[in-house]
């Protein structure tokens, strides 16, 4: 599976790029995300310890982020019901108070009973994966 997606957001890139890189926030505004919290920094890579459902089965596998501050992130994922997961965001500053976000999702499923709900989950999840960024950056910076 492949998808990417690429929107421009009324803030800073240094906001948005803290929004993304806040990943153990991801269960409180992304569907099917139960768990994800962090077991071990070490400069700019975290290690990653996420669970999703979908329906009545939960997966859980570790995902290694590297930051790369204000202008990117870099998911990758090899284990758990995943063969291969990169997610890669990208952020660039169209001006001081505007930043260009993409996103792309490779993934490559492990044979499995219940890998194909995850799949169904992620597929028809990936086109609200930049619109629920886009609802909770509004939620946290219109306030400000």
């Amino acid at each position: 599976m492949h998808y990417s997606d690429s929107t421009q957001l009324p803030y800073p890139c240094r906001q948005v790029f803290d929004l993304v890189a806040d990943i153990e926030r991801y269960p409180e505004f992304l569907p099917g995300w139960k768990q994800a919290r962090i077991l071990d920094r070490n400069d700019n890579r975290l290690l990653v310890e996420q669970q999703l459902q979908a329906g009545p089965a939960v997966f859980r596998f570790h995902s290694t982020a590297l930051l790369e501050p204000c202008s990117g992130i870099h998911i990758t994922a090899n284990d758990g019901p995943f063969h291969d997961l990169h997610i890669d965001w990208c952020f660039t500053p169209d001006t001081d108070d505007q930043c260009r976000i993409t996103v792309e999702l490779k993934l490559d499923m492990k044979p499995g009973l219940m890998n194909g709900a995850l799949q169904l989950l992620l597929g028809a999840g990936s086109s609200e994966l930049l619109p629920s960024f886009e609802r909770r950056a509004r939620m946290l910076f219109s306030q400000n």
